[in-house]
């Protein structure tokens, strides 16, 4: 019921045009929905989740929390202990809640938290998962069709809508180009996978992965 409700489906962005605009600009009435950044456990999920990685059982005790960047650290994050001394690394940079707080959040938006995207090895590991699984279903299609699907496939799996055709031809000619550099020091089919999985990290990185609008 609540998810199909008028407000639970209002859009963040507003016709330039629209009253709203000027009778309540900050939208105090909440005439739109706010764009926010995820939560760091939304973000984890979601990153398991686009991976094809994520395990939905329910229940049970707290988990190591060392285990949450592991490989075989595919629960929701939900379980995983959360104390003041005991935290995964990776929330700290994405405003986890205060323990001694109540659990509240200050969000922030800071450079670290896109450094840690680029560089976090659990974030890694899921750009290698999506890119292999991504890469595996696209198998049989001709050669000069076969980037442009894995592209199409990556869109949809981690920012859920399809590319535009400017993003498109941007990608394909951005993928080509480091497909070609990468083949001077490897064989084809290796520059072919080391340059889908930078294109996934990089769209993992993108704003409109972390946003909720």
């Amino acid at each position: 019921t609540i998810c199909k409700s008028h407000l639970y489906q209002m859009e963040s962005a507003a016709a330039v045009n629209s009253p709203n605009q000027v009778k309540d600009p900050d939208n105090v009435n909440l005439w739109r929905m706010n764009t926010r950044r995820m939560e760091y456990e939304l973000i984890r999920d979601s990153l398991l989740h686009a991976a094809q990685r994520l395990d939905l059982t329910l229940y049970g005790p707290p988990l190591p929390t060392p285990e949450a960047e592991l490989v075989t650290g595919v629960r929701r994050t939900l379980y995983y202990r959360h104390a003041r001394d005991d935290k995964i690394r990776m929330s700290r940079q994405f405003d986890d809640p205060s323990v001694e707080e109540c659990y509240r959040r200050h969000e922030t938006i800071v450079p670290q938290q896109s450094l840690v995207m680029a560089n976090s090895e659990f974030v890694k590991l899921q750009v290698s998962a999506l890119s292999k699984n991504l890469t595996k279903q696209i198998e049989g299609i001709a050669d000069s069709e076969a980037n442009a699907e894995f592209l199409d496939r990556a869109f949809h799996a981690v920012l859920g809508r399809p590319p535009s055709d400017a993003e498109l031809d941007v990608s394909k000619s951005a993928i080509d180009r480091l497909v070609e550099q990468l083949s001077a020091t490897n064989d084809s089919r290796a520059a072919i996978d080391v340059a889908r999985e930078h294109f996934v990290h990089i769209l993992f990185m993108h704003n409109d992965f972390v946003t909720i609008r």
